[in-house]
């Protein structure tokens, strides 16, 4: 495992690894405002923000090297909340949000994950969406949550409270993973997923899971507190606890992580 700093000074967190090993999230700076980060063979790199968000995260990296997240700003003087879907590619920060120009009306608040083939799920003002080809359609079926979509276009996303139930979706049909309050966050293609709970970052391996602070890996101790993606050669990234400050890191070479016996058992 190895930590991979602190590009803007403060706190650090990892939301997604490629199968490059490329990882985005976010850093903190001095003065409280959050960066988009992307880091890679060459070194940190803080990602463009709109001028009007003072927080910006990046979700999501596909091998192509297109990154997703969201921003967040304040609308105007009676410091209403802004939120936009942020997409990024080749250089250049496109904002995803549809609706008024002025921001009066954002259905699409945040995108979180998107595939190789360059669909994305997040998170809309009414509920769940799916964009591709340009466009974006809502989920029907009370989902209330959008956390990944792998290369197959299989979607992890959650309904509740209350009983959250954690599910795979493709084309309306669901396989449910997890019935809890917390659950899992991010899959590979392979049918192995990660996921944030009450007691730490932890593993899915089809329906069982292990938390990953009960494993023994090489290179600095730290908590770790949350796992947040994991990519089809069973690298794991999040973040942890080390001498008080939080850390993104990347957690390789877990035999847990694994593919299951049979392959992706989902829809």
């Amino acid at each position: 495992m190895r930590g991979l700093g602190t590009p803007a000074g403060h706190d650090s967190h990892a939301w997604a690894v490629n199968e490059y090993s490329w990882v985005v999230g976010y850093c903190d700076d001095q003065h409280g405002h959050r960066h988009a980060c992307l880091w890679r063979d060459a070194g940190p790199q803080l990602l463009p923000s709109p001028r009007d968000c003072h927080s910006v995260e990046a979700r999501a990296v596909n091998d192509r090297g297109q990154v997703v997240g969201y921003g967040e700003g304040l609308l105007d003087a009676k410091r209403r909340r802004m939120m936009r879907a942020l997409l990024w590619e080749n250089g250049r920060l496109r904002d995803l949000t549809a609706g008024d120009p002025r921001g009066e009306s954002t259905p699409l608040e945040s995108a979180v994950s998107i595939n190789d083939r360059g669909q994305i799920v997040g998170q809309a003002a009414d509920g769940v969406f799916l964009w591709e080809r340009g466009r974006a359609h809502p989920i029907r079926g009370g989902y209330q949550g959008a956390w990944y979509i792998n290369a197959l276009g299989q979607a992890l996303l959650s309904k509740g409270p209350p009983a959250c139930r954690w599910v795979v979706w493709r084309g309306g049909r669901e396989y449910e993973l997890y019935r809890g309050d917390d659950g899992p966050q991010a899959t590979n293609d392979r049918g192995v997923a990660v996921a944030s709970m009450d007691d730490g970052a932890t593993l899915f391996h089809g329906r069982t899971y292990l938390n990953l602070n009960r494993i023994r890996w090489r290179g600095p101790r730290m908590h770790l507190e949350r796992a947040t993606a994991i990519n089809n050669r069973g690298q794991i990234v999040g973040n942890g606890i080390m001498n008080g400050k939080e850390h993104a890191f990347l957690l390789s070479g877990v035999l847990e992580a694994q593919p299951p016996p049979g392959g992706n058992p989902w829809p």
